[in-house]
């Protein structure tokens, strides 16, 4: 793809990442998307230097990224890179956002065509496979442009990813956990432990793209990941068996005046499942969020999970808000 390659009237050009400042107009695309399209989230610069970081626990380089300039202004930029190996399949992740001002005119196709070919370079550098490569990324809210060119380009829905929201820390669940099992502050010490078990309990999932030993330790380092004094861990013994990683985000919570707090990152280890720890440790994130002045929460989870997940956040307090869409095509 070349800068020739689009439309010469609207004096637009394709080019790579090029410095920090490119971070900040990416943070601004994807805000005024996220409003256009009924997202309710926002990224900071701060997100895409640590998902584009040169340190081991970054997703990718920055050399995934394409821009999309008029003129002096930057208004669409997209990334593609290899996300994991399944069984089955090699997945590269893509993701482009259009300025909603600059959309109708190609761009998103285009761009699309940039970062699939940037993930399949990304994919090189891990050497040969005999697996199939599918190219995946996710599309909710009101994104009909953005499913309408997946479905164009070939791609077909996978999963619903569905997001809920408890419009009050009223009443939260009974937070006793069963004989034998304790709930205890998460330090610096223990902080990684606490990520390796969560990793561990998800590595059977199929979305679950795994993390290195450098992303668990950057996790814990992310001022959004990383607010330890939120986690609610239990313990049986040394062993991590269950967790709720909540955190807040103070500028989405300005950009939509309100308060929310996230109980994400739910884990049970599976000899542990059945108990009720789940539950009690979600009554446990949701007391510390109100005593941060809180006044609702936030969670997401995935149509095919096989544990029974979506009753139980839905039978504590919890409400269908939107549904994004998992998308793949064979590359």
């Amino acid at each position: 793809m070349t800068p020739e390659d689009l439309d010469a009237e609207v004096e637009l050009r394709l080019r790579p990442w090029r410095d920090a400042e490119d971070f900040a107009a990416m943070s601004a695309i994807a805000n005024r998307a996220a409003m256009a399209d009924g997202l309710d989230m926002t990224w900071d610069d701060g997100f895409f230097v640590r998902y584009f970081s040169s340190g081991e626990g970054a997703r990718a380089d920055t050399s995934v990224i394409s821009i999309v300039d008029a003129g002096d202004a930057t208004v669409a930029f997209g990334y593609g890179h290899w996300e994991r190996d399944r069984p089955n399949r090699r997945s590269l992740w893509t993701r482009c956002r259009v300025d909603p001002e600059w959309r109708r005119r190609g761009i998103g196709r285009r761009l699309l065509g940039a970062v699939q070919s940037a993930a399949v370079r990304s994919s090189t550098t891990l050497g040969p496979t005999e697996l199939p490569l599918v190219y995946r990324t996710v599309a909710g809210g009101e994104e009909s442009g953005t499913e309408a060119l997946l479905r164009a380009d070939g791609y077909a829905p996978t999963n619903w990813i569905i997001r809920l929201v408890r419009p009050t820390l009223d009443d939260p669940p009974d937070d006793t956990l069963p004989a034998g099992v304790e709930a205890r502050p998460v330090t610096p010490a223990t902080a990684l432990v606490v990520v390796h078990a969560m990793s561990e309990a998800f590595r059977p999932e199929w979305w679950f793209p795994g993390m290195s030993e450098a992303q668990m330790a950057a996790s814990v380092d992310d001022p959004v990941d990383g607010q330890i004094d939120l986690w609610q861990v239990a313990w049986d013994g040394d062993t991590v068996v269950g967790g709720v990683l909540g955190f807040i985000e103070p500028d989405e919570n300005a950009a939509f005046g309100r308060q929310r707090g996230y109980t994400e990152r739910i884990f049970t280890r599976p000899e542990y499942r059945g108990r009720g720890i789940a539950s009690a440790l979600i009554g446990r994130n949701l007391r510390a969020l109100r005593a941060r002045g809180m006044t609702e929460a936030a969670l997401s989870t995935d149509s095919d999970n096989p544990n029974g997940a979506l009753a139980l956040y839905e039978r504590h307090g919890f409400r269908r808000d939107r549904v994004e869409v998992g998308w793949e095509r064979p590359v």
